[in-house]
């Protein structure tokens, strides 16, 4: 089963979008779910007025950061391939869905396609694994990752 599936089932069963996303990645990513989906509680209904950023991507930015983090917390060395990452995928969120707040994506009757959209980009960007017919663009990457 596809992670933006389990996702779909996760929100089904009544998790907000960003526990929708992270759990299926905290698994591939070699974290507990339990620990993912409990730091994810808070970050859903757009940080829990509505007014706030979209669950679903900031539940992605957390699966980024778990990813491409060195974790060394005395001497962090991966905070800007971290930045670039979430960058770029959160551009691509915003560009997609037409906008990156929880109320008017909310509004607008998109949650669901937020939360698949942010696994889809999440592969992307985190796995590699690209929807059929794209390829990476690595000149855009690589003047992207100057921009830090």
């Amino acid at each position: 089963m596809e992670r933006k599936e389990i996702a779909k089932i996760l929100r089904e069963n009544g998790s907000n979008c960003a526990q929708a996303v992270v759990v299926p990645f905290s698994v591939v990513l070699g974290s507990d779910p339990v620990h993912t989906f409990k730091m994810a509680e808070a970050l859903g209904f757009g940080l829990g007025d509505g007014d706030g950023m979209c669950g679903a991507l900031t539940g992605a930015a957390m699966m980024v950061g778990m990813k491409k983090s060195d974790g060394d917390i005395d001497n962090p060395g991966t905070k800007k391939m971290t930045y670039n990452t979430i960058s770029l995928l959160k551009k691509e969120f915003t560009e997609k869905m037409g906008g990156n707040t929880c109320r008017k994506l909310k509004n607008d009757g998109k949650c669901e396609k937020c939360v698949a959209l942010a696994c889809e980009l999440l592969d992307k960007y985190l796995l590699g694994i690209y929807p059929d017919g794209e390829r990476p663009d690595i000149k855009v990457i690589r003047n992207e990752h100057a921009k830090f």
